[in-house]
C-alpha cells in the first residue's frame, strides 16, 4: 500500500492564477510523492540500505512522483481556459523530464521550484 516517502516530502500544486500580476491563485490540484516500499509505511528502505539520493528507487516498489499525483487528481472540467496552468513544487529542487513533460502537456506553461 502506498505511503508518503520519508526520505523526501515533495508536494506539486497546479493552479490556475489570476489579476494583472498573478496576485489569486485558484489550486486545482495537489499530490504529494510516495512510496510502496516492503519494509511499509515506517522504515525507507533506500536508507536502511544506506543509499545516497538518486539511489535505489527500485526500492521504492515503484514511487509516485508528486507532479503526476497532482495530475491524477486535475479535473480537466475545472479548467478556465482564459488562464495557464501554474504548478508549484515544494520539497526538491529540480523536476523530472517525464514530469516535466507530463505536465506541459496537460497545459502548464510556469513552473515554479521553490526546493
Amino acid at each position: 500500500m502506498s505511503h508518503p516517502c520519508l526520505r523526501a516530502s515533495v508536494v506539486c500544486s497546479i493552479m490556475q492564477e489570476y489579476g494583472t500580476s498573478g496576485e489569486h491563485a485558484l489550486v486545482l490540484a495537489v499530490g504529494r510523492n510516495t512510496c510502496d516500499s516492503a519494509l511499509g509505511p515506517q522504515k525507507c528502505a533506500r536508507d536502511e540500505m544506506g543509499m545516497d539520493g538518486g539511489e535505489g528507487y527500485d526500492l521504492c516498489g515503484p514511487p509516485e512522483h508528486a507532479e503526476i499525483a497532482a495530475l491524477r487528481e486535475l479535473d480537466p472540467r475545472e479548467i478556465d481556459q482564459g488562464h495557464p496552468l501554474v504548478a508549484e513544487i515544494v520539497g526538491q529542487d529540480w523536476v523530472c523530464r517525464p514530469c516535466m513533460k507530463a505536465l506541459f502537456d496537460a497545459g502548464v506553461r510556469t513552473f515554479r521550484v521553490l526546493g
